[in-house]
């Protein structure tokens, strides 16, 4: 009797499958938001916006660099915008920010 050989997961695809899908559901979040009249779109809930910037902060330094915003690309596009403190990066309010506010 000959046994089947065990499969074999690359671990590195399983997790760029995984960011993968998670910018996309993130991504999608923010479009359907923006695509509503402001006013009757319920405002995504604070818990969300910090899960989402938690998986998107890869380094997990408490912030944003501009490469990690890319992720978002509601987000990367109005980087500089959202910058306020102009550091180069996106706290986790600034980020706040930008994921709640109606994109123009």
């Amino acid at each position: 009797m000959s046994r089947s050989p065990t499969p074999v997961f690359d671990r590195s695809m399983v997790e760029q499958a995984r960011r993968v899908l998670l910018v996309t559901l993130g991504a999608l979040a923010l479009g359907v938001q923006a695509q509503t009249p402001p006013g009757s779109a319920p405002v995504p809930k604070d818990s969300s916006i910090q899960a989402l910037f938690v998986r998107i902060d890869v380094d997990k330094d408490g912030k944003l660099s501009r490469d990690e915003a890319t992720r978002l690309p509601a987000i990367s596009a109005r980087f500089d915008e959202l910058d306020v403190d102009t550091d180069g990066t996106l706290s986790p309010s600034e980020f706040h920010t930008g994921a709640t506010a109606p994109m123009r």
